[in-house]
């Protein structure tokens, strides 16, 4: 199931990538939870079902003009049978034009259908909070 799982996170960064929300909502199971962290990042640092993620990409995407999450830059970090962490690097233009560029961890755990149970994000909280300064209120 390994090679459905890389296939299954990658696709995922691929629609965030384009904010793609439809693609995105087809690979999350509905029991799905997103979290962010570490908890240093502030409000935004909490779980989140399935639709309150959904949400919060769309607000994301706000902050930002453009971006991409490098395809080039994937590294796997560790793989389960049901589960994948990534190492990736995002990089973009935020909304008032100035760039950005954010390296994090994704863990990724699938069910048995390879549908997305849960997705961890974890970020360097001083970099993250450094490069989005309004996104630690907002998110």
């Amino acid at each position: 199931m390994s090679s459905l799982l890389r296939a299954r996170a990658v696709s995922f960064c691929q629609a965030l990538n384009t904010s793609n929300l439809s693609t995105i909502s087809e690979l999350l199971a509905d029991t799905f939870t997103h979290e962010l962290l570490p908890r240093s990042l502030g409000p935004a640092a909490r779980k989140r079902n399935r639709d309150e993620t959904l949400e919060l990409w769309k607000l994301a995407r706000s902050h930002v003009h453009s971006h991409t999450i490098s395809r080039s830059f994937f590294q796997t970090v560790i793989e389960r049978e049901n589960s994948i962490m990534l190492m990736v690097s995002d990089a973009g233009i935020k909304a008032d034009g100035s760039t950005y560029a954010l390296d994090y961890i994704l863990i990724f755990a699938f069910d048995v259908d390879a549908k997305m149970t849960t997705l961890i994000e974890y970020h360097d909280s001083l970099t993250a909070t450094k490069m989005f300064p309004e996104a630690a209120e907002t998110l």
